[in-house]
């Protein structure tokens, strides 16, 4: 059975047209609380786990597991946004805002790394 958020006969889908951070954030407020904390959990679990062992290739892994946890919390900001605006007073609709823009740095630079990383590992030592 499919989960579906409670609030998905609000949420319209994304144009066609739409921009990466548009679907990003049409797929996480149509995700229930569960899966976003499933994401925060099990990428934290594995970025640890990685960190430990430290196996051969475990830096793309690990910024992968990143990437998982960045979403989960962008995810829960970003749904908190437009309802913070209405319910709480400023300074805490500032600091939603705040923590989606880091969870988003973050979730960036984890990719970001996790390419650099692959491209090292395919393109090899390169001498000139």
């Amino acid at each position: 059975m499919i989960a579906i958020a409670p609030t998905d006969d609000i949420i319209p889908p994304a144009p066609t047209d739409a921009t990466l951070a548009e679907l990003l954030s049409v797929r996480a407020r149509r995700a229930s609380p569960r899966r976003l904390t499933i994401n925060i959990i099990a990428g934290l679990i594995a970025a640890g786990a990685l960190y430990w062992f430290r196996p051969k290739g475990w830096a793309i892994l690990f910024a992968t597991a990143i990437c998982f946890v960045a979403y989960g919390c962008w995810g829960f900001a970003d749904r908190q946004v437009p309802r913070s605006l209405l319910v709480v007073p400023q300074g805490m609709h500032t600091l939603w805002r705040i923590a989606r823009g880091v969870a988003g740095l973050i979730g960036v630079l984890a990719f970001a790394t996790a390419l650099v990383v692959f491209l090292g590992f395919a393109l090899g030592r390169m001498q000139s």
